[in-house]
């Protein structure tokens, strides 16, 4: 699939969205790759764990794609949020460990995807945040309830509340993010 590239080695896969011109943004196509990614590995015995990652420099995923969700109906968009909560459920249920490898933006929907795995690696020019109410919007995959499960209730409030972005080093410092590393 030209949206989500998948290398195998050493038992493990890389999943890797691939539309960096537009900061790997969540459109149906990409999810849609993803979910049956995820749906496969669940019924896999030979990978032993799944690496996410996005294509380029500068982006994990900065969320959503908007451009593609101000063409959508209101049913078009609640299918959207409902394929986006089950495939983060999905990757956060995988019987195998699970880690993002956050190069460079994770805005909204690219942190809600980070906040599903089990491991976050971030680079040193990694930012995160669920920076949805900046739209007038909640955060709509499930960032709201795994965000305090991993930080905290108050920082979370905090972040979700403000909209507000944190640098990498932030992010290791309050616990989003395991591990700081080159990008």
């Amino acid at each position: 699939n030209q949206f989500l590239l998948a290398e195998e080695k050493n038992k493990a896969i890389i999943l890797t969205m691939n539309r960096p011109k537009v900061m790997n943004c969540l459109n149906f196509d990409l999810l849609y790759a993803l979910r049956d990614q995820i749906d496969a590995l669940h019924c896999r015995s030979n990978i032993r764990t799944v690496i996410i990652t996005g294509a380029g420099k500068k982006s994990f995923c900065a969320g959503a794609d908007l451009k593609e969700r101000a063409t959508l109906t209101q049913g078009e968009v609640k299918k959207f949020i409902i394929t986006i909560r089950n495939l983060l459920t999905s990757i956060q249920n995988l019987p195998i460990p699970v880690i993002s490898a956050v190069n460079g933006i994770a805005l909204g929907g690219g942190t809600e995807v980070a906040l599903a795995s089990d491991i976050r690696i971030a680079s040193k020019n990694a930012s995160m945040g669920l920076t949805e109410t900046k739209l007038a919007i909640i955060p709509g995959g499930g960032g709201t309830q795994r965000l305090p499960r991993i930080i905290g209730v108050a920082k979370a409030k905090e972040l979700i509340f403000t909209g507000r972005r944190v640098d990498a080093k932030e992010a290791l410092a309050i616990g989003l993010v395991n591990k700081i590393t080159t990008p």
